[in-house]
């Protein structure tokens, strides 16, 4: 079980992230399953951001948004698939997500 705080702000970027593209994919005419796979995205993250904010680390609701936002995020980027731009984006916040933990470990 995760110990650490979920970094909240990197959740709101990915959360922002998956609205910019749904916004965009929606005027590009994407696939009805692509946008609503996309939303789903959007959920999960929402989920786990407020998950994340009423629980204390190392509860089983916080290890709860961890797992949601973890899932989330790879499945963002497997959406997202190989839009260098948007991959790019994706990769830095998890970069960010999984960085942050460990800096709070210190």
């Amino acid at each position: 079980m995760r110990q650490e705080q979920l970094p909240l702000e990197v959740l709101r970027d990915l959360l922002g992230i998956a609205r910019a593209l749904y916004v965009a994919w929606c005027a590009q005419g994407k696939s009805p399953a692509a946008i609503a796979d996309l939303r789903d995205v959007g959920r999960e993250l929402n989920q786990a951001l407020k998950l994340a904010a009423k629980t204390e680390p190392g509860t089983l609701g916080h290890c709860a948004a961890w797992d949601r936002a973890d899932r989330a995020t790879e499945r963002l980027g497997r959406l997202i698939g190989s839009d260098e731009r948007a991959t790019t984006l994706v990769v830095a916040a998890r970069e960010r997500l999984l960085s942050g933990a460990r800096s709070r470990r210190r």
